[in-house]
């Protein structure tokens, strides 16, 4: 098993994938690839990625931790180290029966259950 890293994220929902961390960040890590994928940037640039296979501990609400093992993309010249994605968001909520809130006019984001 490998050494707990704490991270913050970004989050970002129109990402539809689970996760993206900045392939820097992968390789300081010593992550191994598991295979590659093409993915289309911001830009419509189709670029082909490294992915990983990670477990990820996610802290819940009822301050509990949840174990995913998941895919994560490593991009080359991502501005933040970590970005959490659609994908993510939907399984965390579906298994804790949340539903994430934007609230676009106080600016804040929030789970409701």
């Amino acid at each position: 098993m490998g050494k707990l890293q704490k991270f913050e994220a970004v989050l970002d929902t129109v990402f539809d994938g689970y996760l993206s961390i900045n392939q820097d960040l992968a390789n300081l890590l010593g992550l191994h690839p598991t295979k590659k994928v093409k993915t289309i940037n911001p830009d419509n640039q189709e670029v082909l990625n490294n992915v990983y296979e990670l477990l990820v501990t996610v802290g819940t609400l009822d301050l509990n931790f949840v174990d995913y093992r998941i895919f994560v993309i490593g991009k080359q010249n991502q501005r933040d180290e970590l970005i959490i994605g659609q994908a993510m968001l939907d399984r965390f909520c579906q298994d804790n029966k949340l539903v994430l809130v934007l609230d676009y006019n106080n600016s804040t984001i929030y789970f409701e259950g």
